[in-house]
């Protein structure tokens, strides 16, 4: 990463975190904070953080079982560092991009860089990315159908907000399932509609915009091809992801529980915490930065005392985003910094 690229994403981070302080700003009062921050039980917030460690790690796991699944010349001792690695900094560029759109190719470049070719590494991230999409989408579904008229008693005035969430990411699941036995319908629809935007004059290039959904298919098909090549070590990876989910999600029942609250159960929490990251991960915002500070309050409040819900939020965000924000960034800056050095080294 050189300078430049450094300086731009210091300067996206300083936004972001502006945005939030703008934001809760105009919810919480410092004096509050306080005074509510002296009774918080700090073992919980140390588990809140154990928590996030523990979603990076499975994320490395599951990544170094599909390098070793797709890619038989790659050194296995090299692995788990390949995958720690490719881990943190695709978090970082995730976190500081809209729709984390920055993830995955930088994520591709680091593998290419340890000899795992464009094919293989595509293969790995999309294979990991479906994974991911199809458990949280399943995960917040089903706690949401089992949890029904806990979220429409409690949650009346923001189900419309809800509702479109669920029914993004549905569709997204519903693609996928497509890709997966009738990926010959998703070409057909690709070309019905670049034909539609060709003719109404959206689309100057009908067949670069075909070309390039085309190619979509094609990288989606070969990921899920990897995974149905070995059934056992898919289903492995979907019980790695539900934990893992479930590991992200948790972290919002721990600062209920730092906050001395009691009375509603873990399910429930986690429930109202999924929904929140369906309706939110669609917003085109770098972190989802407002839309999940918003949304918390909206959603969790419920869960938390009115007098409360801000500073569960404020510490929900530190530790859930800016903390891996820091951390990460900082990580990608020590690798950057020390690759630079060793190359200079190399006679």
């Amino acid at each position: 990463m050189n300078k430049t690229k450094r300086l731009i994403n210091l300067f996206v981070m300083a936004i972001l975190m502006g945005l939030t302080y703008f934001i809760l700003k105009n919810q919480l009062n410092p004096s509050q904070i306080a005074q509510i921050m002296k009774t918080v039980k700090m073992r919980y917030l140390l588990e809140a953080l154990a928590f996030m460690f523990g979603f990076w790690a499975l994320e490395s796991v599951m990544i170094g079982m599909l390098l070793d699944h797709v890619d038989d010349r790659v050194d296995r001792k090299r692995i788990p560092w390949i995958a720690v690695k490719t881990t943190l900094i695709g978090q970082y560029y995730s976190n500081i991009t809209p729709f984390a759109s920055g993830g995955q190719p930088i994520q591709l470049l680091l593998l290419r860089k340890h000899k795992i070719s464009t094919s293989n590494g595509t293969a790995v991230l999309v294979g990991k990315f479906l994974v991911f999409q199809v458990t949280v989408t399943l995960y917040a579904l089903i706690l949401s159908l089992f949890n029904f008229k806990f979220i429409f008693d409690d949650l009346s005035l923001v189900t419309g907000f809800l509702a479109v969430g669920l029914l993004i990411n549905t569709i997204g699941l519903s693609i996928i399932i497509f890709l997966a036995f009738k990926p010959s319908w998703i070409r057909a629809f690709g070309r019905k509609v670049t034909g539609f935007l060709s003719k109404f004059g959206f689309v100057k290039n009908r067949g670069k915009l075909e070309s390039k959904w085309l190619g979509f298919v094609d990288e989606y098909q070969e990921g899920i091809n990897k995974l149905k090549s070995d059934p056992q070590k898919t289903l492995a990876l979907f019980g790695l992801s539900v934990l893992q989910v479930t590991l992200f999600f948790g972290i919002t029942y721990i600062i209920y529980l730092a906050l001395n609250l009691s009375g509603i159960s873990p399910i429930k929490v986690i429930t109202l915490q999924a929904i929140l990251y369906m309706c939110v991960s669609f917003v085109p915002i770098p972190g989802t930065v407002g839309a999940s500070e918003v949304g918390f309050s909206m959603v969790l409040g419920s869960v938390f005392t009115a007098n409360l819900v801000g500073v569960a939020m404020l510490i929900w965000r530190l530790i859930s985003y800016y903390f891996g924000l820091i951390f990460c960034g900082l990580f990608t800056l020590g690798i950057s910094i020390w690759e630079h050095q060793f190359e200079k080294a190399m006679p």
